[in-house]
């Protein structure tokens, strides 16, 4: 029965060894549990032929020095078992802190990828709205300025420009002014007003500084107002009697000589490339009516100058009549004072024959002849 006890004690620790890879070793680890079991395995089948190398003699009271040896021995084993597996568990855990480090550092890797791709898309993205943008702007000038060309009749183009502009930026109103008069009494004349999808037959004139159309006029600056008071438009504005949003006025400006003011008033605010492309719209609509005003001045002075041309000619004929008519009055004065002469000749020879005659008659013959 002595002899039983340590070799069930055995069993029993080889059976607790079995148990220790599936303690130590995680399911992804199954190389070092499979060399764990063979090992204990390997022991459990050699454990026969260890127990023959050791005899334990029957001793009741003194374990022999076998014993000792055999708890030695399996203490060396279980150390070296718990060393292997803790070399293993040590290099696997390494291995694993390495593989986790990769995997982080990757991770870190396909998210600094990620944030460049989604920079790089994010730009791709802003530049593909700017372009959008240029090519909205790009097309509104360009339709502008077939519209400009249509015609030289100021009040006609001003009329399709407006309907063109409320419509492309969904505004509410819009009124074209254009300046008027001599230096010394000009003012901004509504050339045209469209609202709300209808034409609006309006007169209107604003003096120069007047309002928020004659500062703008002033200061060559567009002026952009939001969150426009209840009662604005009923004192500052010329576009009647609607509470827009937001209201934009923009000078229409060229070569720093202001022409007149462009406002649009609508129930949203104006982005910052609305407002790029109506400063650019203004200066073409300035360049066009400087265009047109021109012509009609250069028109003007060809008028002046056909009328003066044909008024000079007009005089000259009628001083070519009154030079004939001199000279044919001076001819007749000539002939008449050939004439007068010739006559005055005549009778100075009468007189002289007659004054030669008396000198010859003899004094009573001139008596006789007196009486």
């Amino acid at each position: 029965m002595n002899n039983q006890l340590p070799n069930a004690s055995a069993w029993v620790f080889i059976v607790g060894f079995q148990v220790l890879p599936f303690l130590l070793f995680d399911p992804s680890e199954k190389k070092f549990r499979l060399v764990s079991i063979c090992l204990n395995i390997a022991i459990a089948f050699c454990y026969e032929q260890f127990n023959q190398w050791i005899e334990l003699a029957q001793i009741p009271f003194t374990p022999p020095i076998q014993v000792f040896i055999t708890i030695a021995i399996g203490l060396l084993l279980v150390i070296g078992l718990l060393s292997a597996m803790d070399n293993i568990f040590v290099k696997t855990n390494k291995e694993n802190i390495d593989l986790i480090k990769r995997v982080e550092q990757e991770k870190e890797e396909q998210n600094r990828s990620q944030e460049k791709l989604n920079h790089t898309l994010e730009e791709l993205n802003k530049s593909k709205i700017e372009e959008e943008k240029r090519i909205w702007a790009a097309k509104g000038v360009a339709d502008i300025v077939k519209i400009m060309q249509e015609s030289d009749d100021l009040n006609a183009i001003a009329d399709k420009a407006l309907i063109y502009l409320v419509k492309t930026l969904k505004a509410n109103q819009a009124g074209l002014f254009l300046i008027e008069g001599n230096e010394e009494n000009q003012l901004l004349e509504m050339k045209a007003c469209y609202a709300f999808q209808r034409k609006k037959y309006l007169k209107k004139q604003v003096a120069i500084g007047e309002g928020l159309l004659g500062q703008c006029y002033l200061e060559k600056e567009h002026i952009y107002l939001i969150d426009v008071p209840e009662d604005y438009i009923l004192i500052g504005s010329g576009l009647g009697d609607s509470k827009p949003r937001c209201i934009l006025l923009i000078p229409l400006l060229a070569n720093d000589v202001v022409y007149g003011v462009m406002e649009i008033a609508s129930f949203k605010e104006f982005k910052n490339h609305e407002v790029t492309f109506l400063l650019e719209v203004g200066e073409n609509i300035a360049m066009t009516v400087r265009s047109i005003k021109t012509n009609e001045q250069t028109q003007t002075l060809l008028y002046e100058t056909q009328a003066m041309a044909e008024q000079m000619k007009s005089q000259e004929e009628e001083m070519r009549q009154s030079m004939e008519e001199i000279a044919a009055t001076q001819e007749e004065l000539t002939r008449t004072e050939e004439e007068l002469k010739e006559e005055i000749k005549v009778k100075n020879e009468q007189i002289l024959f007659l004054e030669q005659k008396l000198k010859k008659l003899s004094p009573t013959t001139l008596e006789m002849a007196i009486h």
